[in-house]
């Protein structure tokens, strides 16, 4: 059972993230999870909502209703700078995993597939690349991109000892070199992940606030149905018993919120309308 969380401390939750893979050694993959938006207004409203409206269809003449609404993607980023580099963020989202797994497959039929057969030579006991080399480019959200190009890369074990690997270019950044190896793990992973399962294990982590917080209360059954004529209607911001909570918690812990603050401010302007 998912752990219960104080709803003054549940609200102010933006994001999680999971670092799920080091595809070289400064650059990561990771997997991102927004708990909250913001309205066309500029509101901030979390991922969990509760809703009650009136029914004859029970005794106790009501039905509640749970709605979330949290985005995820994964993410390429770059852990630190060095020399002046510039920041490296790429969003992969649901819209974009299948082009990227599609051109994953296709650098990896370089080192596979009959058809590449000839890209590697040995001459003089030397590994060494024919020309022209292939490159892959992907296309990603706004005007970034990744390139991927095979390379030969020198072991550790040896001046002379090389190996074939792959180039990975984000923009106009110097890129990373990988081995096959780290390629392959980067492979498993965009090809095997379900995002929105990820998404639901790193909510289940974080845990609900107590059933009744962040409730909106309708007059009728009618303004909970989406594709009827009525708008969505909040009739109270919180219930009672998320108020009193929110009071209390802040009564207990002086210094958790600055005066004047946003929330402290909210909670205020709540207490005038009960």
């Amino acid at each position: 059972m998912p752990s219960l969380i104080d709803p003054l401390i549940y609200s102010s939750y933006e994001k999680m993230t999971d670092d799920l893979y080091w595809i070289s050694s400064n650059l990561l993959l990771r997997f991102n999870v927004i708990l909250a938006h913001y309205d066309k207004e500029g509101n901030r409203v979390g991922f969990h909502k509760e809703f009650k409206y009136p029914t004859n269809k029970t005794s106790y003449g009501y039905l509640k209703s749970i709605r979330r609404d949290f985005d995820f993607y994964l993410s390429i980023e770059n852990f630190y700078r060095r020399n002046g580099e510039d920041r490296i963020f790429i969003p992969i989202n649901v819209q974009d995993i299948i082009s990227v797994r599609m051109a994953l497959q296709v650098v990896f039929s370089w080192y596979n597939d009959k058809q590449y057969e000839g890209l590697y030579v040995t001459k003089n006991g030397k590994l060494m690349m024919t020309s022209p080399a292939p490159s892959y480019i992907i296309q990603m959200p706004g005007a970034n991109y990744i390139e991927f190009k095979p390379i030969i890369l020198e072991k550790k074990t040896g001046v002379d000892d090389k190996e074939p690997g792959v180039f990975m270019g984000i923009n106009d950044n110097d890129g990373s070199r990988l081995t096959l190896r780290n390629f392959m793990g980067l492979k498993y992973l965009i090809d095997s992940i379900n995002m929105y399962e990820v998404a639901l294990l790193m909510l289940n982590y974080l845990g609900r606030p107590e059933f009744g917080s962040f409730m909106y209360s309708f007059s009728s059954e009618d303004t909970v149905e989406e594709n009827g004529g009525n708008v969505w209607e909040r009739k109270d911001k919180l219930n009672i018993n998320t108020l009193n909570t929110m009071k209390n918690s802040v009564s207990k812990s002086p210094k958790r919120f600055l005066p004047g603050s946003k929330i402290l401010k909210s909670i205020e302007s709540l207490e005038g309308e009960e």
